[in-house]
């Protein structure tokens, strides 16, 4: 089953996706996509649903539900209708999180690796506050 975009006219798939190896690229359907766990994806998503078990790197736009499972890695922006992350999961991303996702102007661009800001560990807490660890 295909349909075509109202907006742009471009044809919309109805595929579930389960990603099992290293993907470098877009991925664009309006059914669920699985990251599996050993498995890594770099680019650009847009789906109805997205589960990451694995590593995704990019720019996500999702018109439902983002689940972060344990063990899983998220770098770059989500863009979706809700966001559950379990514990264990690492995201290191910008959520954007509405009830009617949507493409953005610049959603046809890939953004460069989004840069981390180094935060010092912490080792204890005194009473005059947090000391760094040498």
């Amino acid at each position: 089953m295909s349909v075509r975009c109202p907006s742009c006219t471009r044809p919309l798939e109805f595929k579930d996706l389960t990603l099992r190896a290293r993907m470098q690229g877009d991925v664009s359907t309006m059914g669920h996509v699985e990251l599996s766990s050993p498995s890594e994806m770099i680019g650009r998503l847009v789906c109805g649903q997205f589960t990451n078990t694995g590593r995704f790197e990019g720019q996500a736009v999702v018109y439902g539900a983002i689940v972060l499972t344990g063990k899983s890695l998220t770098i770059g922006e989500l863009t979706g209708k809700s966001l559950i992350i379990h514990h264990g999961a690492t995201a290191r991303a910008k959520a954007n999180i509405l009830p009617k996702p949507r493409l953005g102007p610049n959603s046809g661009k890939l953004r460069e690796r989004p840069t981390r800001k180094l935060i010092p560990r912490i080792a204890a807490v005194s009473p005059k506050g947090l000391r760094p660890l040498a």
